[in-house]
């Protein structure tokens, strides 16, 4: 083969990988969410487990919460998970959260949540990538992205107690990979007044080139509230730019303003006035500093 000749074909590759829009073939998959609540002290005990997987190939779309308690203790424990596969991209959004607290020294409270999602795919083409989205964590909650292919990870993203924002790219060449998304929250109380919290949240696009399925700026939702259900509170994950939060009963009406920054604060379950609120559904707004609404309100729903 004379130098022309392979000039020329060594141009049509380029040519050819540039104008490729690679696919991903799943070769298994496992999107998961579990939640577990327990309570004990001497003889008195409670628990409760559930867990859900996502049949093969379709959509995810699942809410778990789990509950224990005891006249000492309590714990509860909320699991959440979004989660797509397309041709080329995988969407998976979700959180998980632990919450617990006993009242006397010789009892046991847990809530333990995950959210998970693992893909093996295959590549029969090079592609470029794209990883966009946040991850956040609190109280010691375990939450990672990472993409690996045998005997290398590509992409490695930890959050520790914080907001991390994804925006990771690069080339992955044909052969086999491996995307793990993986969330845990466990607050544990082993004390007397020891309240145990732990949540995360995350939202990931894993997106091939030529990618359609889904758009590549995420951002996070106005308000979270986890655990909800809740029982005693409830911890409110707000986003910069909101003033106050204010709490709505299933009528409309305002029982609570909750003065808000960016972060998180805590919705005890009281009134204005510092009395109990029954239990039921309750609304979160958040509010601008102008006073107006900036976005929907969140539905809380109070065990009693």
């Amino acid at each position: 083969m004379n130098a022309i000749l392979r000039s020329v074909l060594f141009l049509l590759s380029i040519v050819c990988v540039s104008a490729s829009n690679a696919g991903l073939v799943v070769v298994s998959e496992a999107r998961r969410a579990a939640t577990s609540a327990f309570a004990a002290s001497g003889a008195a005990t409670d628990n409760e487990d559930h867990f859900e997987v996502a049949p093969p190939g379709a959509p995810f779309d699942i809410s778990l919460f789990a509950d224990a308690t005891i006249p000492v203790g309590g714990a509860t424990a909320t699991a959440t998970q979004t989660s797509t596969i397309h041709a080329t991209s995988v969407r998976a959004s979700g959180s998980a959260a632990g919450d617990s607290e006993v009242l006397v020294d010789d009892a046991t409270a847990y809530g333990i949540a995950q959210s998970s999602v693992a893909v093996r795919f295959t590549l029969a083409e090079p592609a470029e990538f794209a990883i966009a989205g946040f991850l956040d964590t609190e109280g010691g909650a375990v939450l990672n992205v990472a993409v690996s292919r045998p005997f290398e990870t590509l992409v490695w993203v930890v959050a520790d107690d914080e907001h991390v924002a994804l925006d990771q790219q690069g080339v992955l060449e044909p052969g086999e990979y491996d995307l793990n998304v993986s969330c845990t929250a466990n607050g544990a109380s082993f004390s007397v007044g020891q309240i145990g919290h732990a949540a995360a949240q995350y939202d990931v696009h894993f997106l091939l080139d030529g990618a359609t399925d889904v758009p590549v700026v995420v951002s996070a939702a106005p308000v979270r509230a986890y655990p909800n259900p809740f029982r005693a509170s409830t911890r409110l994950a707000v986003p910069a730019g909101t003033h106050a939060i204010r709490i709505l009963d299933a009528r409309g009406r305002v029982v609570r303003t909750l003065a808000a920054g960016s972060g998180a604060l805590v919705f005890d379950g009281r009134d204005a006035a510092g009395q109990p609120l029954p239990g039921g559904v309750y609304w979160a707004a958040p509010l601008g500093a102008d006073g107006r609404r900036v976005d929907e309100a969140v539905k809380l729903v109070r065990l009693r």
